[in-house]
């Protein structure tokens, strides 16, 4: 569990200038946290993830695709993408069983991220380790280089506050 103190005092020395709406509460650090130690993860890419997918909800709806699945939970994953082993190996609930637009996630928060941090992993060495390339691929689902593609939203967002949320998590963790 996550001290109350200390986590306000990172907070007001990472995040200071921030958006609102960029600092992640307190009980989404703790689980990206726990998700990264299970998965020996980057916390600031799942963090800027779910702030920009699903603005840290615990239970989001789901969003239909164009190819019958439903991207769902905290980080918006793909059901149709994602869904299989090994990215689901020892996960008990990822992406729930409500895939559909109007259905809060019933999945497991813990679970969804765990997943996240395991797709991540796969786009970081395909992207040659540059985080911000790892963050628009996952986004858009390829790189695209045109200007205000989802591809470049997503890595310009990630530029933008990396650095903050990396010393967040540093200062969290020690």
């Amino acid at each position: 569990m996550i001290d109350a103190n200390l986590y306000r005092k990172v907070v007001q020395t990472a995040l200071t200038g921030s958006d609102p709406v960029d600092i992640p509460p307190m009980e989404a650090t703790e689980l990206i946290l726990k998700a990264c130690a299970l998965e020996n993860g980057d916390p600031t890419q799942i963090c800027v993830t779910w702030r920009r997918e699903s603005l840290f909800y615990l239970h989001p709806v789901g969003n239909p695709r164009s190819d019958g699945g439903c991207d769902v939970g905290c980080l918006q994953l793909a059901t149709t993408y994602w869904n299989r082993a090994p990215y689901t190996q020892g996960l008990t609930n990822p992406f729930g069983t409500s895939w559909n637009n109007w259905a809060p996630f019933n999945g497991s928060p813990l679970d969804n991220l765990r997943l996240g941090f395991r797709v991540y992993k796969e786009l970081i060495q395909r992207a040659d380790k540059d985080r911000s390339v790892a963050a628009g691929w996952f986004r858009a689902g390829h790189i695209d280089e045109t200007s205000n593609s989802a591809y470049q939203i997503r890595k310009a967002e990630f530029e933008g506050i990396a650095t903050r949320y990396d010393a967040f998590f540093n200062l969290m963790k020690n």
